[in-house]
């Protein structure tokens, strides 16, 4: 889901991004001509402790029609300056492309490395061609891969390319042949131009996802038009604890077809609808032709199933089955490639084909199963108002059963079917059906709908039993408790295996000792998470004082959101509850001084909340200390507030309780 200060921030931009270009210096050099300056250059100006920064990047995008079919032309130059060894893999290059029926190619590819040698003078190394490789991924994209020679830190790499794209029928043409310009990188960018021709009969909307000013020029170049657009001196999109993905961060320019209109002919809209996109797949040989495979169900299924009338337990057998059964190849799409039937006998397919599978089981089996297009956190944020294909990167099972849906994903093992999965959770799922043209659009089984349920929340509990031994060890007994996405997060981490366990209680707590670990339910995904074990814990000893902190085992060791200052949203996903519940006895000898207070402590907002209550009876302390985070998501705005908040209430979490020796 999209925050407000997100839609403010474009919409702002949209208002007043666009400032008119006057400069004149030269930004960008020819290939080949690099300054010994630049070699020499110690660090970047934009960020001192920048490992590598972008000089110019210079993306040339032409569009021209010859006899009804449709050419784009792209000439993309980029130079980067590395500054340190953490910047090499700056020069490890792959560049993805279409490549079904041969629509686009790559060609005028040059490389070259710079240095300075012992002499001070300029050296080039270039690229061996022999180094190039062409990597097919799937039956729709390829990827040419590289990488520079002799590159080390004080490197200046330069490459250099061009990309042809062909579309046969200008009835095809959409807004997804188009480049889409992102200014901003992981890294610096020094300057970033994104140049953009096209005839005069076509008409197009330039979309600036932004809050900086971009730097506009227009022009007209024999019959057509030519969009010059500018950024400088951007600092690196660098990642921040609980945000989606630096890409939602990055100052671009989109570039939307809007129509065709040729002398003498009638107007052609070629703007992108929804309802135009969910008919395209549904006729798409890799998608919609694909749910109508009537893929044969194995004996072992029949038999798990046919005996099942809840449409509940139905559905969860399925999809357990469908996730024992095939295994993921890591690759994710919203396509079958290979089809659903060949990945069924294999056993084995990508995101889109296992998904796509279960879905067909689903249906096959009378439940109300649709695929839901979806965009992991990783891969970005949707934008509902702006209908493209590649908003998506994969398509899971989307299942009604009377008032409650479920979203189910067969390559997530271990997100049970009643839970929404972390992956794509608080975003926007669009809902593909076939559209029936007797009836109105609202009524039909399609469209946006909302991954969220606010029931299923991260919930953890601890329970401590625990002695001090006089001599700085505290020994005790663990109880830990995982619901809903606390389970599927740990079972995620540890797989589960009890080594990883171990290794992932004894990690979060300095000098702790874990033994004799017991799990339960750790084959069944559907009920919490259960593990129990014995633990010794060193105290922290200061003369006649020994101080013990009672924040053991909750994973709230470390507060993520050190930084005053923050970019992006915090998106969690969930609400969340942390119990810690404990009872510390100590041996005669022993008091306990001064324990900490009794407090209550609430957001502004009443987003948060934080008790603690510790009681003291001579020689046995109880406590119980609960967290309860009822949001899902804070924008930047609200960071100040949440920053105080979190600092004060890691201040009282790792307030300890102090033992006094008598």
């Amino acid at each position: 889901m999209i925050s407000t200060s997100y839609v403010r921030k474009r919409a702002i931009a949209l208002m007043f991004g666009f400032a008119f270009l006057n400069a004149s210096a030269q930004e960008v050099s020819d290939f080949g001509k690099v300054e010994t300056t630049l070699l020499s250059k110690p660090h970047s100006l934009i960020d001192k402790s920048a490992e590598a920064e972008v000089i110019f990047e210079v993306s040339d995008v032409s569009f021209t029609v010859m006899g009804g079919t449709a050419e784009i032309h792209t000439r993309h130059h980029l130079r980067i300056k590395i500054y340190n060894t953490n910047g090499l893999d700056q020069a490890n290059i792959s560049i993805p492309y279409y490549n079904r029926n041969g629509m686009e190619s790559i060609s005028r590819l040059e490389g070259q490395t710079y240095n300075l040698n012992d002499a001070g003078a300029l050296t080039v190394s270039k690229l061996d061609k022999k180094s190039v490789y062409d990597k097919r991924i799937d039956n729709r994209y390829s990827k040419l891969t590289f990488t520079l020679p002799e590159v080390k830190a004080g490197s200046v790499i330069e490459y250099r390319y061009t990309v042809k794209k062909q579309i046969q029928y200008l009835f095809e043409l959409t807004s997804q042949h188009l480049s889409n310009w992102s200014f901003q990188k992981n890294i610096p960018v020094v300057y970033s131009k994104f140049i953009f021709s096209h005839p005069g009969e076509f008409t197009f909307k330039e979309l600036p996802l932004n809050d900086v000013p971009i730097e506009f020029t227009q022009k007209n170049v024999g019959s057509g038009t030519q969009k010059t657009f500018v950024c400088r001196d951007l600092p690196a999109v660098k990642d921040e604890p609980f945000m989606t993905t630096t890409k939602d961060y990055k100052q671009k320019v989109r570039i939307d077809v809007i129509g065709y209109n040729p002398p003498g002919e009638i107007p052609r809209d070629l703007r992108m609808s929804w309802p135009r996109i969910i008919n395209t797949m549904m006729e798409d040989e890799d998608f919609g032709l694909q749910l109508k495979r009537n893929i044969q169900r194995t004996q072992e299924l029949d038999l798990a199933i046919q005996k099942i009338t809840d449409p509940y337990q139905k559905m969860v057998t399925i999809h357990d089955y469908v996730k024992k059964n095939m295994a993921w190849d890591e690759a994710t799409s919203i396509w079958a490639m290979e089809g659903v039937k060949r990945a069924w006998e294999l056993k084995r397919g990508n995101s889109g084909e296992i998904n796509l599978i279960l879905v067909n089981l689903l249906k096959e089996s009378g439940l109300k199963a649709y695929p839901v297009l979806v965009s992991t956190k990783e891969h970005g944020r949707i934008r509902p108002m702006d209908p493209a294909f590649d908003q998506f990167n994969t398509v899971m099972a989307y299942v009604t059963i009377d008032s409650n849906f479920y979203v189910l994903d067969a390559t997530d093992k271990y997100t049970p079917s009643n839970l929404i999965p972390p992956s794509v959770v608080y975003t926007e799922g669009l809902v593909i059906n076939k559209l029936e043209g007797n009836k109105a659009l609202q009524d039909q089984d399609w469209g946006w709908r909302t991954l969220y349920n606010e029931k299923q929340q991260f919930q953890k509990l601890v329970n401590i039993t625990a002695k001090f031994d006089g001599q700085g060890k505290v020994n005790g007994d663990a109880f830990v408790m995982f619901r809903d996405y606390a389970r599927e997060r740990i079972s995620e981490q540890v797989e589960p295996v009890t080594d990883k366990t171990l290794a992932f209680y004894t990690s979060s707590t300095q000098g702790v000792k874990v033994t004799e670990l017991n799990l339960k339910n750790d084959q069944n995904t559907a009920l919490p998470l259960e593990h129990t074990f014995k633990f010794q814990v060193p105290t922290e000893a200061n003369g006649e004082y020994f101080v013990y902190n009672m924040n053991v085992f909750t994973g709230l060791e470390k507060n993520p959101f050190t930084a005053e200052e923050r970019y992006a949203d915090i998106f969690f996903g969930y609400a969340q509850k942390f119990t810690l519940r404990g009872n510390l006895d100590l041996p005669d000898g022993y008091t306990f001084e001064a324990p900490p207070k009794n407090l209550k402590m609430v957001m502004p907002d009443k987003s948060i909340e934080m008790s603690r209550i510790v009681q003291v009876e001579g020689q046995s302390a109880k406590y119980v200390i609960q967290i309860d985070i009822k949001k899902p998501f804070y924008s930047p705005e609200e960071y100040d507030v949440f920053y105080e908040f979190y600092k004060k209430m890691y201040s009282l979490l790792n307030e300890p309780l102090v033992i006094k020796k008598k």
